[in-house]
C-alpha cells in the first residue's frame, strides 16, 4: 500500500507526518497501557509526503498526525489482488499552542496528538494551558502528555 499526506489548502506534501496503523475495529480507550500493542505499524512520511506499508488483506484504520496540523483518521481496505493507494489531507491548526480535553474521559491532549482523530467533536474542550485543564481535573494523555498522565 502506498500513501500520500498533503496540506489540504495548498496541496503540498507534508514531510515527517506520523501514521499509526491500527485494526479498523480499534477504539481508543483512555489510560490504556496496551495502546502500543494495538498499533500494528508506526510510519513517517518522507520528504515528498509519501509512505508505504505491507499488511495482509483486511480493513485498517490509519491515524495521521503532523506538527501544527489537525490529526485525522481514515479507514482503508486492502485487497489481495490490488495495490492500494490512498491520499490523506491534513488541515493546518490555527495556532500551534493549546490543548484539547475530552469532557467524557477527562483526558487532555496536545492539539496535534494523533488520538484526537478518534475523539467525538461534541466531547472536545479547548484549553490555553495544562494548568487551566488541571484546575478542571483533566489528566494528561498517555501518548502525548506522559508527564501529566497520572493514571
Amino acid at each position: 500500500m502506498f500513501g500520500l499526506v498533503l496540506n489540504v489548502t495548498n496541496k503540498k506534501p507534508i514531510k515527517s507526518a506520523q501514521i499509526l496503523v491500527v485494526p479498523s475495529t480499534y477504539r481508543y480507550k483512555p489510560f490504556d497501557e496496551k495502546i502500543n500493542a494495538s498499533i500494528l505499524n508506526e510510519l513517517k512520511t518522507n520528504t515528498n509526503g509519501l509512505f508505504s506499508f505491507d499488511h495482509k488483506p483486511g480493513k485498517y484504520r490509519l491515524i495521521v498526525s503532523a506538527e501544527n496540523y489537525i490529526p485525522t483518521s481514515k479507514t482503508i481496505t486492502i485487497h489481495a489482488s490490488k495495490l492500494k493507494e490512498v491520499t490523506i489531507s491534513l488541515k493546518k491548526l490555527r495556532t500551534s499552542r493549546g490543548y484539547i480535553g475530552n469532557i467524557e474521559t477527562m483526558e487532555l491532549h496536545k492539539k496535534d496528538c494523533p488520538w484526537l482523530a478518534l475523539m467525538n467533536e461534541k466531547n472536545k474542550k479547548e484549553f490555553d494551558s495544562i494548568k487551566d485543564a488541571k484546575k478542571e481535573d483533566f489528566n494528561g494523555c498517555y501518548h502525548c502528555l506522559k508527564k501529566q498522565d497520572t493514571g
